[in-house]
This record gives structure tokens, C-alpha cells and sequence, in this order.
């Protein structure tokens, strides 16, 4: 009950469904910006979630899927340090 309540208030203020939960706006390595959905160990990827990943991916954005935070941290430093080729 708590959780239906927590989301009807984030859809309340604009929250969008697949939506990446990370977005990084500063362009390196050929990419406008870095779009970071995180999962659990052994989560996946919703529908709407692929779907946005895709077309961010089709703009000219990084869009990446990380399982932990090691993960993440480790993509960001490369982003931020232009390691990543396009």
C-alpha cells in the first residue's frame, strides 16, 4: 500500500515510465549526455525501460543498463574521463 501511494505521488509530479533512473548531462566521447537505468543483480529491463534506451541511444546518448553500483561508478569514471569510444 505504500509503494502505490509512493508512486501515484512521483506520477503525480511528472515521473514517466522507463524513464532512466540516472541521467548525467554533459557530453563526452561523441555522446550528448549518459542515461544510467539501475538493476539489482539479477534484475531486468521493463518494456517501456528498453524502449527509452533505445531511442536515447538513436538521439546521439550513452544509455547503459548497470547491475550495482561498482558498475555505475565504474562507467562514470570512464565517461567523465573520455576512455569510451563511440
Amino acid at each position: 500500500m505504500q509503494r502505490c501511494r509512493q508512486m501515484n505521488s512521483l506520477k503525480s509530479e511528472g515521473l514517466m515510465p522507463g524513464v532512466s533512473d540516472l541521467f548525467l548531462m554533459v557530453a563526452r566521447c561523441g555522446y550528448h549526455g549518459l542515461f544510467i537505468e539501475m538493476k539489482a543483480e539479477k534484475g531486468r529491463l521493463s518494456e517501456p525501460q528498453q524502449e527509452h534506451i533505445d531511442r536515447a541511444r538513436e538521439q546521439g546518448y550513452m544509455a547503459e543498463v548497470c547491475y550495482g553500483n561498482e558498475q555505475a561508478i565504474d562507467l562514470l569514471d570512464k565517461y567523465m574521463n573520455s576512455e569510451l569510444v563511440k
